[in-house]
């Protein structure tokens, strides 16, 4: 009979064994950490034209390593949007015929929270200027409306193109054929049912519009701009309490929005409340008075309304240092002329 031998494995070998379990656990729970922290972060922004150029912008974004994420004319309101990307290095560059091509470098941080990173680009010309802002989406419930937003198809991507050249062409109803069939095919489409809102704006349909910008706000309930769209349209229907508590909303979710504060400022405004209007205004100039000319006016005429002479002065001069050039200047510095009392009074 023939004794078989049995061998034992070496207390190294058991150890070394339990070390790979180990180290595959790790790798394991790393992984699925480092897939959290990937592909739920954005880039977003807004090309504004400062010349008056009609010619179409194109936005493209490429990876550090050179993968292109694709490219896009854009819709009449300038917007743009990159969903689904990971942390790192990417290039994004503008567009324009006839112009030299803008590009800047952007960095998405590494972060289990989804992050979007906003940009805005000022064109005049071949002179660009750019802000940047990188915020966080919020908590657990933000990020499970992250996680709803399936993937986007082919064939729904198409139609959301074809739907942005027709709305460069000015023909809006073909644009809203092809949005419709694009979000048919992704009912999640964030950015479909956005512009599917600023089509039906554009031609006042202000009942279908309103709809479209509540499915968008379903699936990303804190978007600025889609905000401060809806309450265009509450306003045009008349339903001004419900578009103040949605550009309170707007401001909830961006305090340093200076075109929520004026929006909402405007408002109030037409409301009589004109304190809490003239803090929303205030609020606008010292985020950003490049940004709030709007503000600077509606400030002027309430304290010449009011009467109260000092302010008006004191809100006309600072829109003169900052928009030194424009029409409104004379005509703010006639009427205060006009006003001004005589020296009997």
């Amino acid at each position: 009979m023939r004794h078989v031998k049995h061998q034992t494995v070496p207390h190294s070998g058991r150890a070394t064994s339990a070390l790979i379990l180990i180290l595959f656990a790790f790798t394991l729970q790393h992984a699925h950490a480092q897939n959290q922290a990937t592909g739920q972060h954005s880039i977003e922004g807004k090309v504004i034209i400062l010349d008056r150029g009609s010619s179409p912008v194109t936005v493209l974004l490429t990876s550090g390593d050179g993968t292109s994420h694709g490219e896009q004319t854009l819709p009449y309101d300038g917007h743009f949007l990159y969903e689904r990307l990971a942390p790192g290095d990417y290039l994004i560059r503008i567009e324009r015929q006839g112009q030299a091509t803008f590009a800047r470098p952007v960095k998405i941080p590494v972060s289990q929270r989804p992050k979007t990173v906003f940009l805005e680009f000022r064109i005049a010309g071949n002179n660009t200027t750019t802000s940047e802002l990188v915020k966080n989406y919020g908590g657990p419930a933000a990020t499970a409306h992250g996680e709803i937003q399936s993937q986007v198809s082919r064939p729904a991507l198409r139609d959301f193109k074809k739907a942005a050249e027709a709305s460069q062409k000015g023909d809006t109803a073909q644009a809203i054929r092809h949005l419709e069939k694009a979000i048919e095919k992704a009912p999640n489409f964030y950015e479909a049912h956005n512009n599917l809102g600023v089509q039906y704006q554009r031609i006042q349909n202000w009942e279908k519009a309103v709809a479209a910008y509540q499915e968008a706000l379903a699936r990303r309930p804190d978007s600025v701009r889609v905000l401060l769209n809806l309450a265009a349209c509450q306003v045009e229907l008349g339903q001004l309490d419900s578009a103040v508590n949605t550009l309170e909303r707007a401001i909830k979710a961006d305090p340093r929005s200076v075109a929520a504060h004026i929006a909402l400022g405007r408002l109030l405004l037409s409301r009589e409340q004109s304190a809490t209007a003239e803090e929303h205004l205030e609020t606008a100039t010292q985020l950003n008075p490049r940004e709030a000319k709007a503000a600077f006016l509606l400030l002027v005429d309430l304290h010449i309304k009011l009467k109260n002479r000092e302010k008006a002065i004191f809100f006309a001069r600072r829109f003169g240092d900052y928009f030194p050039s424009d029409p409104d200047v004379r005509r703010i510095q006639q009427h205060l002329q006009r006003t001004a009392p005589s020296d009997s009074d």
